[in-house]
């Protein structure tokens, strides 16, 4: 294995734990200053600031329990997230210097927690 090959697998690494440790305060944030970022989800699902006359607003959901479901699912979507990059960057660190293939197969649980995070914060919002 080549050094630039050691620091792309380090640099893979670091960045899904990285993911997994921002989306994990994320997660802690939303669950022990709850009201704080459920006010930020009731506004965008609200579409409270959109133009009045806009032909978007027949989606918007003003049903409370809606409101606070979408935001327990984003919080447990969040955490299931944090728990699949940090268990991801824990494999590939245990295999830095293992075979291709396994490292390779180490990047599973990784890809899982990224591909949450995308689903959430992407087409989620």
């Amino acid at each position: 294995m080549y050094p630039t090959s050691f620091l792309f697998r380090v640099a893979k690494a670091v960045c899904v734990g990285a993911i997994g440790m921002m989306a994990l305060l994320v997660a802690i944030g939303n669950t022990t200053d709850y009201y704080t970022n459920y006010l930020f989800v009731e506004h965008v699902l609200k579409m409270d600031t959109t133009f009045p006359g806009s032909g978007l607003r027949y989606r918007s959901i003003h049903a409370p329990v809606l409101l606070h479901g979408a935001y327990i699912v984003i919080i447990v979507l969040e955490t299931g997230m944090a728990f699949c990059c940090l268990k991801g960057a824990c494999f590939l660190f245990r295999n830095l210097r293992k075979d291709a293939r396994s490292f390779h197969a180490a990047k599973n649980w990784g890809i899982a927690g990224i591909i949450i995070g995308i689903i959430v914060w992407f087409p989620g919002f």
